[in-house]
């Protein structure tokens, strides 16, 4: 990536500032005014906090920069929570980010010559502070955002950043919910089918069981008379085949 002093060197001279490291970054003001050089008119740049004493001047810059990602359909996250600690790492990759998208727009540009450029063409109209005292938000004596603004901007940033690709979103929930209904319609067949078969088999058990029953009720009266020699075997079998092969509606 981009070097530390290259990055300095970059947003000092073209945006007229003078900050001396990365970490005073995370107030979000060079955020604002790197975006606003590439798409110019999408924020409005009077709202930019140039210097900000409190954090929610800070997170107003940070709801600055999502509003315009988000108009522009840029899907980069932006970790408001970590920059706002103004740590190095987390503002240095995403400030080496925003020289690749610059790069990208500026295809004379490069990050190993001289950055500096007419001062007629520098943003300095957006008047930020030379000297920012940027510093984590956590040694800061007071702040005037409160937890619930915080959550309020947090929930409207990711709200923002959904809704830009909401419509191809839909689109892809309307396929899923068409192939779910006909997973259910198969489903459903598939279930009619097992219980009509189900059905059968207990009509068929039945019908096999009452054959059953009236042998049964034949075997019992034999066992119970007295002179079981005189019973006819001819007649016996025919009362047996009677049961046997007897039919009902179905069969």
């Amino acid at each position: 990536g981009v070097s530390k002093s290259a990055l300095l060197e970059w947003i000092n001279a073209y945006f007229d500032i003078n900050y001396t490291k990365i970490e005073q970054c995370g107030n979000g003001a060079v955020y604002c005014m790197i975006f606003n050089a590439l798409y110019p008119n999408i924020i409005n740049v009077s709202r930019i906090h140039r210097s900000p004493s409190s954090e929610f001047e800070t997170l107003t810059n940070y709801k600055l920069l999502q509003h315009g990602f988000n108009k522009v359909r840029i899907s980069r996250d932006v970790n408001v929570e970590k920059l706002m600690r103004c740590r190095l790492q987390d503002n240095l990759e995403f400030l080496q980010w925003l020289g690749k998208l610059w790069c990208e727009h500026n295809k004379d540009f490069t990050f190993s010559g001289s950055t500096s450029r007419p001062a007629s063409r520098r943003t300095s109209s957006i008047g930020v502070d030379r000297n920012p005292t940027s510093k984590p938000l956590g040694s800061r004596k007071s702040s005037n955002a409160t937890p619930q603004q915080r959550n309020d901007f947090r929930v409207n940033a990711a709200t923002d950043n959904n809704g830009s690709n909401h419509i191809s979103e839909d689109k892809r929930l309307l396929t899923e919910v068409s192939q779910l209904k006909q997973k259910l319609q198969t489903a459903n067949e598939a279930l009619e089918e097992v219980s009509n078969l189900k059905e059968c088999l207990q009509i068929e058990r039945n019908f096999y069981f009452g054959k059953l029953r009236e042998i049964e009720v034949i075997c019992q009266n034999i066992s119970q008379t007295d002179n079981a020699e005189q019973i006819s075997t001819l007649a016996l079998i025919e009362d047996l085949k009677d049961i046997m092969y007897s039919t009902e509606e179905g069969f």
